[in-house]
């Protein structure tokens, strides 16, 4: 895309007046309406060269200077980066920098690429989801292992850890997703995962996260997507404004407990109208049968009941559109796994 907006604007006028697919356009693929598709692409084309290419370039500047230690303009010419990773002959998306001046004493990193590796980190993974200020089921162990080996076809694991000693106290739980031949920096999970962020053990400084998200920047991609940071992101922090540009959308929703118990979050929090009609739809309900109300906590208990949840999901949305991933083969086949107390469902039953 770094060419002049006129040649950008006749190559893609050309191709759809010549009725050629776009590239690497998968073959079921139907284009939009010129008149559509033409409009977004010219507010592409100037977000890009207003907003996109200057970022780029001024954060390249600055990685040189961080790298060579001069400023660009002491060479007396416009900023040049190297497109050739040493011992190379491909071009390299990203450059590659060295954050040993930015790790804490004590503390060594590691990228690891393999499912293999992933899989090895186990509960001290789970230790650091547990430490987060709102810690997401969706980045426990178990849960992003079995998303990896159902969606991560096509992508490379870019995890990055941090060590003190044999002791986990840092992640950043990353992949490369290969998009229309496009390589996007994303989390683990994707758009599936919601309130990911980099993950911190207690006591451990921003160093070390300021230190994962640099390593995170050297990978080899062309584009970041951080689906689903939370508000107070400590990616977004580690990062900064300058480098990391957030779009701001709906959280999660979430129940802020604060150590109170569910029956008086549920008296003092929700109005006496609300309550009133949470009551008589349990009673419209006990008109129909008996109810009762179980809880699966077990692997054992909790297959059953994912199905009557696939079950339940398909008769609610049966003769309308269901954008949700919910009852596909890759829903049904990932499951909301974790270790330990993280693992349950609950459901209603009426006989």
């Amino acid at each position: 895309m770094d060419v002049s907006p006129l040649t950008s604007i006749w190559r893609v006028t050309k191709r759809r007046l010549d009725s050629a697919d776009g590239p690497e356009m998968p073959a079921d693929c139907k284009p939009a309406p010129f008149y559509r598709a033409f409009p977004r692409f010219l507010n592409f084309i100037w977000a890009y060269r207003r907003v996109v290419r200057p970022e780029v370039l001024a954060d390249l500047a600055r990685r040189e200077q961080a790298s060579t230690g001069r400023h660009p303009a002491q060479r007396g010419g416009r900023a040049e980066i190297s497109r050739e990773c040493e011992g190379s002959t491909s071009p390299a998306r990203r450059i590659f920098i060295d954050v040993s001046s930015l790790a804490p004493p004590g503390v060594t990193f590691e990228t690891i690429s393999t499912a293999e590796g992933f899989a090895a980190l186990g509960d001290s993974w789970d230790d650091l989801v547990r430490a987060m200020p709102r810690p997401s089921p969706h980045l426990l162990h178990a849960w992003l292992v079995a998303w990896w080996r159902y969606f991560g076809e096509d992508s490379e694991l870019a995890v990055q850890v941090a060590y003190r000693g044999d002791k986990l106290v840092g992640a950043l739980p990353l992949c490369v997703q290969h998009r229309h031949g496009v390589g996007v920096l994303t989390f683990l999970g994707a758009e599936q995962v919601t309130l990911a962020d980099l993950l911190l053990a207690d006591g451990e400084k921003a160093g070390v996260g300021a230190a994962l998200a640099e390593r995170a920047l050297a990978t080899k991609y062309d584009y970041a997507d951080f689906h689903g940071l939370p508000g107070s992101s400590r990616l977004a922090k580690a990062l900064g404004p300058s480098r990391l540009q957030l779009i701001v959308r709906a959280e999660a929703p979430v129940l802020e407990l604060n150590g109170v118990d569910w029956e008086t979050y549920y008296a003092t929090r929700l109005s006496s109208k609300q309550r009133a009609l949470h009551r008589r739809r349990i009673r419209q309900l006990a008109k129909l049968g008996t109810i009762e109300t179980t809880v699966a906590r077990t692997r054992e208990e909790l297959a059953p009941a994912l199905e009557e949840a696939f079950e339940l999901h398909a008769l609610r949305w049966e003769g309308r559109p269901d954008r949700s991933d919910f009852r596909n083969r890759g829903g049904q086949a990932v499951p909301p796994g974790g270790s330990g107390g993280h693992r349950g469902a609950s459901k209603c039953r009426r006989s």
